[in-house]
């Protein structure tokens, strides 16, 4: 699941995602997705104005270059 900035724009489509894992520098480019959940409104620190849900994710077929 990933915590994400809601746009209102909620879709079941499947779509590619770039997965950055900074601490060891390693990159998923192009990463096949189709959402399978989405939740509510996400508690936000009282600090952070925007409003955040939640988006579990099925993965495709990821394919090493």
């Amino acid at each position: 699941a990933f915590r994400y900035i809601d746009s209102e724009d909620e879709s079941s489509e499947s779509f590619e995602l770039d997965i950055l894992f900074a601490q060891n520098s390693f990159y998923f480019k192009n990463v096949p997705f189709k959402t399978v959940w989405v939740s509510g409104a996400v508690n936000n620190p009282s600090f952070i104005p925007l409003k955040t849900k939640q988006r579990g994710m099925q993965f495709g077929k990821m394919v090493l270059k």
